[in-house]
């Protein structure tokens, strides 16, 4: 006989649902411990039981966003029609798509630098960890787009993703994907001649 599956840790899974939401809609620091415990449902004991501390919390959140993030994305850059160098610039029609949603209130991962003390791992590694998935997502399609140089074109595109996020986040806006894009576009003509 075959053993059944672990039951799923609910107390754990409404932690992780309550810190996502809160951390990335108020931040980290403004982010009492006593908020999360609020809106999960759970005492203080069962999230010390489940994470050590806010900061372990913190890393099995972003750890979450970024791995939910990044399926988003593959999965919409997927979906683009048209040869590589629309699907390099479909980013910033995903990007809109984001800023336009209700749950956008920048990147996670910006929001936790922000925050954080900028080389002090885990948050440090945890960041880098993320672009450089992110940019293995990037760098095939700035290859087939025939980029003279795919990391140095992955690596401009990425400083106008990170700067329309955080503008757009600034703005409440979805303008800066598409002023960005209008750049994107520039910038992936010189580099894929």
């Amino acid at each position: 006989m075959k053993d059944a599956p672990p039951l799923p840790d609910l107390p754990r899974e409404r932690l992780m649902t309550a810190a996502q939401r809160l951390f990335c809609r108020y931040g980290v620091q403004g982010t009492g411990i006593a908020r999360v415990l609020q809106e999960a449902g759970v005492s203080r004991k069962t999230l010390y039981e489940r994470f050590r501390s806010k900061d372990e919390l913190l890393h099995a959140v972003l750890d979450r966003e970024g791995e939910e993030w990044r399926a988003w994305f593959a999965d919409g850059l997927g979906r683009a029609p048209g040869p590589a160098r629309d699907r390099l610039l479909a980013v910033f029609d995903l990007l809109e798509e984001w800023f336009r949603s209700d749950g956008f209130y920048g990147c996670a991962f910006i929001n936790a630098v922000a925050e954080h003390d900028k080389l002090a791992p885990p948050v440090a590694d945890i960041v880098a960890r993320h672009r450089r998935l992110t940019d293995d997502i990037l760098i095939p399609v700035a290859r087939e787009a025939a980029a003279t140089d795919p990391e140095r074109l992955v690596r401009e595109l990425s400083l106008l993703i990170d700067g329309a996020i955080v503008t757009a986040m600034l703005e409440r806006s979805d303008r800066p994907a598409r002023e960005a894009r209008e750049l994107a576009a520039l910038l992936i003509e010189a580099r894929c001649p």
